[in-house]
This record gives structure tokens, C-alpha cells and sequence, in this order.
């Protein structure tokens, strides 16, 4: 769990950034001609920095049916990391719309893919926590990313070294799902798996508090103990 938790964090690290980033970039590597003017830049910059979100939100519906008719879900995971990993490298060395259909690609398949697998993983008694605590490291974490950012942009005065900083989060975000994804092959059910009822149930199973006759002999007695002053 507390890799997913890591991974979930860092592609929203990953990807989210990106937009405090992309319009600087895209004037300093596309629209670079002097005699362009302003307006016609920033309009340029706004059109290529929706590609991902159109591209994501078209998406959205048909990833997370595909997610629960065939399952593979971290089959799709990876798909995504791998989608952002070629994105940062591509979105320097080719015309934007390629990377910036990864990008979208990639969120597309994340977002609507790694919730419910984070569900999977943890018994529904804590699942309110479980996603309390991630959306904190997440926040805490989108707090100080971006003053890392800024300062690399002030210190080199270029967003080139903001994208190799983004890259390299998302290479930590692939090896983070390679990791979930050896865990998962040693779990009873995985959550490849279309049963979501069986993964459920597996979780429910693994998490159950221990009876009496499980424990061992102090503190089944203990036990016993508790639930005949209970009574």
C-alpha cells in the first residue's frame, strides 16, 4: 500500500506541474520568432497547453470501463507512467503534439485507473483514511514541488531544467509501479483481476481482526477476557 500511496503522489507530481512550466517552455523552444506577435504566442501556448486535458477527458470514460470489463489494471498503470516517461523526453526533441497527446494519454489512464486499485488494497473500514492521507502528502508535496521549479527557473533562467526535474519524477513514478506491481503478483487475488468482489473480499479477508482461536495463547485469553466484560 505505502507504494502505491508513493506512486499515486508522484505522478500527480509529475503531470500536475507540468502547466506552471509549459507556457514558459513552449515560448522559449516554439514560438521563438521575434516578429510574432504577443498575443498570437500566448494564444498558441493556451491551444497546445489544452491538448492533455481534451485528450484526458475524452478518454476518461472508456479507460475506466476498459479497467473494469478486461481488468489489467496495472498493465494500464504502467501504460501511463511509461506514456509521461516518453513525454518529457519526445517534448524536447519533437513538435509538441506528440508528447502532449502522451501526456494526456497518460492522466487519461492514471486518473481514472489507480483510485479504485488503491481501494483494492486496503479494507473499506480505512479506505476514508487511506485517501485522506494520500490527498495530504499528495497536497504537501504539490506545496513545495513547484518552489523547486521556480527556483531552477530563476538559477539557469530557462524551464529546460524544470522538464528534466518533471522527467525524472516520472521515472521515479514508473519504478514505484513496477514495485506495486511485483507486490500484487504475490497477492492471493490481483487486481488485474474483473472480480471485483473477490478483490474485495481478499482484502476484507487479509485485514479481518484475529479471533481468539488464532491467537496465540496469552492473548487469546486476553481476548476473551475483553469480550466477557463486554458482555
Amino acid at each position: 500500500v505505502g507504494f502505491h500511496v508513493l506512486a499515486i503522489v508522484m505522478f500527480f507530481v509529475s503531470y500536475l506541474p507540468f502547466n506552471m512550466v509549459a507556457s514558459g517552455f513552449f515560448l522559449e523552444k516554439w514560438f521563438t520568432d521575434p516578429n510574432m506577435p504577443l498575443e498570437d504566442k500566448i494564444e498558441g501556448t493556451g491551444e497546445l497547453l489544452s491538448i492533455p486535458l481534451i485528450i484526458s477527458s475524452l478518454f476518461f470514460p472508456f479507460f475506466g470501463y476498459l479497467a473494469d470489463k478486461i481488468g489489467y489494471r496495472m498493465h494500464l498503470i504502467t501504460i501511463a507512467a511509461i506514456s509521461i516517461v516518453c513525454t518529457y523526453i519526445f517534448i524536447q526533441t519533437t513538435a509538441p503534439y506528440i508528447p502532449l497527446i502522451l501526456l494526456g494519454l497518460g492522466y487519461g489512464i492514471f486518473g481514472v485507473v489507480v483510485w479504485p486499485v488503491l481501494v483494492f488494497l486496503v479494507p473499506a473500514r480505512v479506505t476514508g483514511t487511506i485517501m485522506g492521507i494520500v490527498s495530504l502528502i499528495q497536497n504537501l508535496s504539490m506545496t513545495f514541488f513547484p518552489v523547486i521549479l521556480a527556483f531552477l527557473e530563476g538559477k539557469y533562467e530557462s524551464n529546460v531544467p524544470g522538464i528534466y526535474c518533471l522527467l525524472f519524477a516520472a521515472i521515479l513514478t514508473l519504478g514505484l509501479v513496477l514495485i506495486v506491481w511485483k507486490f500484487d503478483t504475490k497477492n492471493k487475488v490481483s487486481v488485474n483481476s474483473t472480480d471485483q468482489a473477490a478483490l474485495v473480499a481478499s482484502v476484507e479477508a487479509e485485514y479481518a481482526p484475529k479471533k481468539a482461536k488464532d491467537l496465540p495463547l496469552k492473548d487469546a485469553i486476553d481476548n476473551e477476557e475483553g469480550e466477557e466484560l463486554i458482555a
